[in-house]
C-alpha cells in the first residue's frame, strides 16, 4: 500500500515534490544544501504549536508567488529564509529559490500536529482561491491543504483516556480459612437443647476466633486496594472532566450559533441585520459576530452556515462576482467611519499578535490589511487596488462572489479572535 505524504519522512517528501515540480534538475550542491536545511526548518515549524506566528509566516510563504518581483524581500518570506540561509545561501533567490523553499516547507511540515498554532492554517483557505499561476504546484499544495484541514475544535480528545490504576502485588501470605461448619452445627444444637446464653456466646466467640487469622490476612490484602480506589477515582475525574466540559462548551456554542442564524440579530448594533441599510456594514457585522460565536466550532461548517444565513437574509449571494479590490474598496471606508464616529470601536480591537504581524507584512491577509487601513483616520481610500496589490502580494483582480467574500471576512475574523484568546490565556 502506498504511503501518504504525511507518513513519509521529510526527505522522502522533498524528493517527491522536487520530481513533481520539475526541481530535480538542480545542481548537486543545491540539492544537498536543501536536504541539510530540512532539519532546522522542521524544528522551527514545530515551534508553531505554541507560537502561532510561526504557522502564519509559514503559510504566508506558501501563498507567496515565486515569480513576483521582490517577493524574497518581504518580511514574511525573509522570516522563513532566515531559518535555512546558514545551510542554503540561495534560499528564496529568484523563482527557483522560492519554489525550492516552498517545497522544503511542505516537506518539513509536521503533519502530526494540528493543535495550537497549527489549527490556524485552515483559516487562510480563502486566500488560496485567488492563487494564480503555479499550475505544476497546485496538486501538492491542495494535498497539503486537505491534510491540515483537521482543525482543533476546542474539544478534549476522549479516545485516549485511560484509568491509571496501580497494579496490586500478589501477597505471598496464603489465605486459608478453616472449615467452621462443625462449629455452626454445634451452635445450632446448643440453641435447640436450650443451653444457656453464656454457653452459646462462648461457641460464637470460638467461631470468630477461628476466622480471626483469615480475616486479618484478608484485611491486609484489601488495604492496598482501598488506598488505590480514591486515587483512581480522582484520576478518572481529572481526565474526564475537561473532555466533558469541552463537549458541553461546544454544545452550547452550537446552540448559540444556530440561534444567531435564526434570529439574525446583531448584538453589536442592537438591531436586526435587515435593518442595517448599508450592505457592506451589514456583511461586516454578520461575519464579525459569527466569528465570536464560532470560536469553539470547526471553521469550514461555520463559514458555510454564515453564507447560508446571508442567503436567507439577502437572497442570492453567488450570482455577481467582483474583483477582490472592489470588496476592499467598499469595506475600508465603512470600517473607518465606525472608528471615526466611535461606534463600537472596542469590539473592533485587533489582537496584538495579528496587528504586529500584518503591520510588518500583510501578505495574503486582505481583511486584516483593510482593518489596519481603517484605523488610520488620515488614510486615503483612493488607488486602493494598487496599494492592496503591493501590501497583499495576491491577485486583487481575482473575481469573488459576495458569499466568498463573507467567508473570507469570517475566516480572518476567526483568526484574529483565536489569537486574541491565546494572548489572554498567556496573561
Amino acid at each position: 500500500m502506498a504511503r501518504t505524504d504525511s507518513e513519509k519522512t521529510p526527505a522522502m517528501r522533498l524528493n517527491a515534490i522536487r520530481r513533481e515540480w520539475g526541481l530535480s534538475a538542480v545542481d548537486e550542491a543545491t540539492a544537498q544544501a536543501q536536504s541539510k536545511a530540512l532539519a532546522p526548518l522542521a524544528k522551527w515549524l514545530r515551534e508553531g504549536e505554541d507560537s502561532p506566528e510561526v504557522v502564519i509566516r509559514a503559510v504566508q510563504l506558501l501563498l507567496a508567488d515565486p515569480e513576483l518581483s521582490g517577493v524574497d524581500k518581504r518580511p514574511a518570506v525573509e522570516t522563513v529564509i532566515h531559518q535555512v540561509s546558514n545551510l542554503w545561501a540561495n534560499a528564496g533567490v529568484e523563482a527557483q529559490g522560492m519554489f525550492g523553499l516552498q517545497a522544503m516547507l511542505l516537506a518539513a511540515w509536521p503533519y502530526d500536529l494540528n493543535r495550537g498554532g497549527f489549527a490556524l492554517a485552515p483559516l487562510f483557505d480563502s486566500a488560496w482561491e485567488v492563487m494564480r499561476g503555479r499550475t505544476r504546484q497546485r496538486a501538492q499544495i491542495n494535498t497539503w491543504r486537505q491534510q491540515v484541514q483537521v482543525e482543533d475544535d476546542g474539544r478534549e480528545d476522549t479516545s485516549e483516556i485511560e484509568l491509571d490504576v496501580p497494579s496490586l502485588t500478589p501477597q505471598a501470605e496464603p489465605l486459608t480459612l478453616p472449615d467452621l461448619r462443625p462449629n455452626f452445627e454445634n451452635l445450632n444444637k446448643l440453641r435447640m437443647a436450650g443451653q444457656s446464653v453464656g454457653t452459646q456466646v462462648a461457641e460464637i466467640i470460638s467461631i470468630v476466633e477461628g476466622h480471626k487469622n483469615g480475616l486479618t490476612i484478608l484485611a491486609r490484602r484489601l488495604e492496598p486496594t482501598l488506598e488505590v480506589i480514591p486515587e483512581a477515582i480522582t484520576n478518572l475525574v481529572n481526565q474526564i472532566e475537561p473532555a466533558l466540559n469541552g463537549l458541553l462548551s461546544q454544545s452550547r456554542a452550537t446552540q448559540d450559533f444556530l440561534w444567531w442564524g435564526q434570529s439574525r440579530y446583531s448584538q453589536a448594533t442592537r438591531r436586526p441585520y435587515r435593518r442595517i441599510e448599508d450592505a457592506t456594514e451589514r456583511l461586516w457585522w454578520m461575519a464579525w459576530e459569527a466569528s465570536e460565536l464560532a470560536l469553539d466550532l470547526p471553521a469550514d461548517p461555520a463559514a458555510s452556515f454564515l453564507v447560508e444565513t446571508l442567503y436567507q437574509l439577502e437572497g442570492k449571494v453567488d450570482d455577481q462576482k467582483r474583483p477582490l479590490k472592489v470588496w476592499l474598496g467598499e469595506l475600508i471606508p465603512v470600517l473607518r467611519n465606525l472608528h471615526q464616529t466611535g461606534q463600537r470601536t472596542d469590539t473592533l480591537a485587533m489582537s496584538e499578535t495579528l496587528e504586529e504581524l500584518a503591520t510588518e507584512d500583510a501578505l495574503g491577509l486582505p481583511v486584516t490589511w483593510a482593518r489596519l487601513e481603517a484605523m488610520n483616520p488620515k488614510g486615503q481610500d483612493s488607488d486602493i487596488g494598487e496599494r492592496a496589490r503591493k501590501a497583499l502580494a495576491i491577485d486583487v483582480d481575482a473575481p469573488i462572489s459576495r458569499g466568498d467574500w463573507a467567508a473570507w471576512l469570517f475566516r480572518e475574523a476567526l483568526l484574529d479572535r483565536r489569537l486574541h484568546d491565546e494572548e489572554h490565556e498567556e496573561d
